[in-house]
This record gives C-alpha cells, structure tokens and sequence, in this order.
C-alpha cells in the first residue's frame, strides 16, 4: 500500500528525474558521438531510482535493489544494440523492436528472483564487449564528430522530462509495491539510452545515432560501477554519502576511461 509519504516522494522523484535526465542528455548531445556517449551514459535515472528507493523504504533495500543492476543492464545492452542493428533500416519501428525485446527479457529477469551480483557483472561485462566489438569491428560504425544544429522544440523537451520522471517514479512504485528485485530492474530502464537515441535520429539521422549508441555500450559500464559501490556505501554510510561516493566511483571510472575513446573509430 502506498502511504501519503511514499506518494509524495514518488511525485518529487519523477519531477528530479526529469529535469536531471532532460539536461543531461541535452548537454551530451552538444560534443559529438565519443563524448557525447561517455556524457549520456552517467549514471542518472539509476542514482535517482536507487536514491528513492531507499527513501521511501531503507538503504539496505536499496543496496539490495542495486544487487539485479548488472542483469538490467545487460538487458539494456541487448535493447541497445537492437537498436544499433535496426534503427537505420527501421526507424520508428525499431524503437517498437527494442522495446518489446526489453520488456521481455526483464519480465523473465524479474519474476526469477534472480540478483546475484558477481554472476550478473560477469554477463553484463562479456556482452557489452562482445557487442561493442560487432558494432565496431563488424558493422564498422564510424564515430561522427559533434554537430552544432541541435534543436528542440519546447514540447521535446516536456515529453523527454515526463517519459524519464515516470521510468524512475514507476521503479520507485513497483519497488514498493513489488520488492527490491523489480525495483532494480526498473532503475535500469534505458530511458536515456531510448530518448537520446530517438532524438538523434530525427535531429541528427540514423549514422549519428548509432555512432552514439556504439559508445554508449562500452560507456554503460561505469553504471555497473555506481551499483557495486551503492551495495556496499548505502549500508554502510547512508543514503546521502552512499550516493555521493557512488557517483564519484563513477565519474573516476569515466575519466579513466575517457583516453580509451581515441582507440574508437
């Protein structure tokens, strides 16, 4: 049952999100697909889903929601490359696609039970590699530098702000409502990847898009990074401090990383 308490959390969730989620995926647009898929990928609907999580209910529930993070995102690699492999060819039906293919795999994640950590990082590494080396080796996707005519419409803006504040209010809500488990596979759900992808698409074309989305299966990683730290600093420390040192074992992840880019096509 949803208290007054645990309303009020999941509405300011969903307004934080959305904002946060908007800007950043705006500011990764503006510096071309190799930095734009290491921006884009930051941890960002994770830290606000994790964070409410632990709010409206405990920071060991939390940490333990954080355990399933690697599986939700091998989920959201295998959703990416779907959407590397079709969106040329498919467009807007290859969102459809990759959707179904998502809602599938995480509805078999999820009534498993299963959230071993260790086991899901070790899939969740071996396939991001595989994967991002068919994107570049196999597809031979080329990276593209940055463009500067962006633009969006106020109504883009509004429906990517409401599309990712209802993803991490909804995980907060099934989490509530349906335990940790779901919760953690929720908080992985691709809104970024998906909103970015779209709107690169249709601002930029499909080459654009699928050259960000190549970086971004590499990049991703430093989110399986956020959940490992959040599973051992939210007991231990809090939700405040647990997420702060969480998201600079991030961003270090990130910035160690970053000279990796210049090896990419």
């Amino acid at each position: 049952m949803l208290t007054e308490a645990i309303m009020f959390k999941i509405i300011l969730s969903f307004i934080i999100a959305g904002v946060w989620i908007t800007f950043a995926t705006i500011a990764s647009e503006r510096f071309g697909t190799k930095i734009g898929g290491l921006i884009g990928n930051l941890p960002s609907n994770i830290v606000v889903s994790l964070f409410f999580i632990g709010w409206t209910q405990t920071a060991e529930i939390a940490a333990d929601a954080a355990h399933v993070v690697p599986l939700g995102m091998t989920i959201d690699a295998i959703f990416l490359f779907a959407l590397i492999l079709l969106v040329k060819k498919y467009r807007n039906l290859a969102f459809l696609f990759a959707l179904i293919v998502w809602f599938v795999l995480a509805a078999l994640v999820g009534t498993s039970g299963y959230s071993d950590m260790t086991v899901g990082s070790i899939v969740y590494v071996a396939i991001s590699l595989v994967l991002f080396y068919i994107a570049e080796k196999k597809l031979n996707i080329i990276s593209v530098p940055k463009k500067t005519n962006i633009s969006y419409s106020a109504g883009e803006l509004l429906i990517r702000a409401i599309f990712a504040g209802t993803v991490v209010a909804g995980a907060v809500t099934i989490t509530a409502l349906a335990g940790p488990n779901w919760g953690g596979i929720f908080s992985t759900f691709p809104a970024v990847m998906l909103s970015t992808m779209y709107l690169l698409t249709r601002a930029q074309g499909a080459d654009f898009a699928r050259a960000t989305g190549k970086v971004m299966l590499i990049a991703s990683l430093n989110i399986l990074v956020y959940a490992i730290a959040v599973s051992v600093t939210y007991p231990a420390y809090g939700l405040v401090v647990g997420t702060i040192i969480s998201y600079v074992c991030a961003v270090i992840f990130v910035v160690l990383f970053s000279p990796l880019l210049k090896r990419i096509k």
